[in-house]
């Protein structure tokens, strides 16, 4: 059973990694909230990577730190996909870059609480407490508030490709956000390895090019 989820784990991850092409595409442009949106998925991959690593860790210790990494991955994606929105729509101030940074802070604050254990299969799974969840609804919070403005921003224009740019910031946000909150949620109560990355990756991938996000 092992074996098998570790070649899930590494099948999702290669699907995944296939977002690397359109984070190419998009990375290099002058354009700060494309860039915002680039650094979101970049941690959804760092997200794949230490998420993996957790499951099948050899010991509790690295068990913890990778559920860390994990986690900051997580916040600091949250907090790219919130400026994306904000600075597309030409509201970023200061005050939207310490809102953003909020997820990372709590994230450092709930780790003296964090507490892993071990499947009946082998892996690890993160035992949640009410610090872990009030992080993760803070979390979609966040990716709420970008999806907010964004489809304010998409009533008042009708530049079809600004429209397609910000339906792809949206349905990106909406999927990674949802899936990551729920799917964590039933692999957490039930002590599962989680692969909820992976799931919001692919989802991730599938939105991307669906919604015309490379033009």
């Amino acid at each position: 059973m092992q074996i098998d989820l570790r070649i899930l784990f590494v099948v999702i991850l290669a699907a995944v990694l296939l977002l690397l092409f359109y984070i190419i595409k998009i990375i290099q442009t002058d354009v700060l909230s494309r860039k915002f949106y680039a650094y979101g998925l970049c941690m959804l991959l760092v997200w794949n990577i230490s998420d993996f690593m957790f499951a099948f860790a050899s010991n509790e210790a690295l068990a913890h730190t990778f559920y860390f990494i994990s986690m900051l991955a997580i916040g600091l994606m949250s907090g790219f996909f919130y400026l994306a929105g904000y600075t597309l729509a030409e509201k970023c101030k200061l005050t939207n870059y310490w809102v953003a940074a909020l997820p990372t802070v709590l994230n450092f604050l709930r780790l003296p609480l964090q507490e892993v254990v071990p499947t009946a299969i082998g892996s690890f799974a993160l035992k949640y407490n009410v610090f872990d969840y009030a992080w993760m609804v803070l979390c979609i919070l966040l990716m709420l508030d970008s999806c907010r403005i964004l489809l304010q921003l998409r009533s008042r224009i009708r530049n079809i490709v600004l429209i397609r740019r910000i339906n792809t910031f949206v349905y990106t946000i909406i999927c990674v956000g949802f899936a990551g909150a729920i799917f964590t949620t039933i692999f957490n109560m039930f002590h599962l390895p989680d692969i909820t990355a992976g799931i919001a990756g692919l989802l991730a991938f599938l939105t991307y090019p669906l919604f015309g996000g490379g033009k």
